[in-house]
């Protein structure tokens, strides 16, 4: 007897998500250039990719405004699409970033540390002081 899928617990809870063919697409280019398989000045060619992907341009073409979005690409009229290089405000920007979210890493570390934790870092310290006036402290950080 054919009939309606029964009602059931798992088939209630179950929530399945499905990305599009140009998010999975997107991605893999993304990594590809955070990379470095893809460089800065790279041309991103439609027909190149779907090859390479094995898809219909339509998700490559989809795929390249979404990275041109995020400022991982740039469309240049009649000369097609390329890889961004990052410039110095990108830089800036990132590093500006990085100092908070170390000063916000910091903190937090100090207000939750244990005198255990301050023993273990006096310890590194004198490690790193030694380590310095002998000209060797490349090797403090192991």
């Amino acid at each position: 007897m054919i009939g309606r899928c029964p009602r059931s617990p798992l088939f209630e809870t179950a929530r399945f998500t499905i990305r599009k063919l140009f998010e999975t697409v997107a991605e893999r280019l993304r990594e590809a250039i955070i990379g470095g398989e893809l460089r800065p000045g790279d041309k991103l060619v439609e027909t190149e990719l779907a090859d390479r992907f094995g898809v219909s341009r339509g998700p490559i073409r989809e795929a390249l405004r979404e990275l041109t979005r995020e400022g991982l690409a740039v469309d240049l009229p009649r000369r097609g699409t390329i890889v961004s290089a990052a410039t110095l405000g990108d830089l800036t920007e990132v590093y500006d970033v990085r100092e908070a979210l170390e000063k916000l890493a910091v903190t937090v570390a100090i207000n939750n540390a244990r005198a255990a934790d301050y023993a273990r870092l006096r310890k590194r310290f004198k490690r790193m002081d030694r380590l310095w006036s002998s000209k060797t402290a490349v090797h403090a950080d192991r």
